[in-house]
């Protein structure tokens, strides 16, 4: 029953920082185009917190360690 937990809460882990990753991604590029077409703070307060989400989801994935 223990390593039925690990494996799940393994796969649940992963799947749940790719989903970060892909959606910190998106954000981060939103920001980065609305940075680009003017709209300067509100652009940059996307892309910055758009890497921080996917900063956590590669970390919950499992690249930083």
């Amino acid at each position: 029953m223990t390593l039925l937990a690990a494996s799940f809460m393994d796969v649940f882990s992963t799947i749940a920082g790719v989903l970060c990753a892909l959606t910190g991604l998106a954000a981060a590029l939103m920001g980065l185009v609305a940075v680009t077409e003017g709209a300067k703070k509100r652009g940059s307060i996307a892309l910055v917190s758009g890497a921080v989400v996917c900063a956590l989801g590669l970390w919950l994935i499992g690249v930083f360690g």
